[in-house]
């Protein structure tokens, strides 16, 4: 965590001994140290630092691409009442063996 103390303000005049003794409080949106105050909120290191930024990004958009919508689940059991999806068709090689 050395890094986090030259890189981010909120950390500045930590010590290891505060890092160590650091624990994550108010459901999970604070980092708490005892021997430091304030507390530091999670959600404002996330958005002031952009490496972390792009990763909840990334992760909320993951999350989202899983979720199927009312309109899609409907949409998926109509095509299943229908046969579902096609079989592909073979390629066509373009040897004809019709004379």
């Amino acid at each position: 965590m050395s890094g986090c103390r030259r890189s981010l303000a909120e950390f500045e005049g930590f010590s290891q001994e505060d890092f160590q003794q650091s624990e994550v409080g108010f459901g999970g949106k604070a980092l708490c140290c005892e021997l430091q105050a304030p507390d530091v909120s999670i959600t404002g290191l996330i958005a002031t630092s952009q490496p972390l930024m792009d990763l909840a990004v990334s992760l909320v958009a993951s999350r989202n691409g899983r979720k199927s919508s009312a309109a899609k689940s409907a949409a998926a059991r109509a095509n299943g009442k229908k046969g579902g999806r096609p079989p592909k068709k073979a390629p066509d090689t373009g040897d004809s063996t019709d004379a």
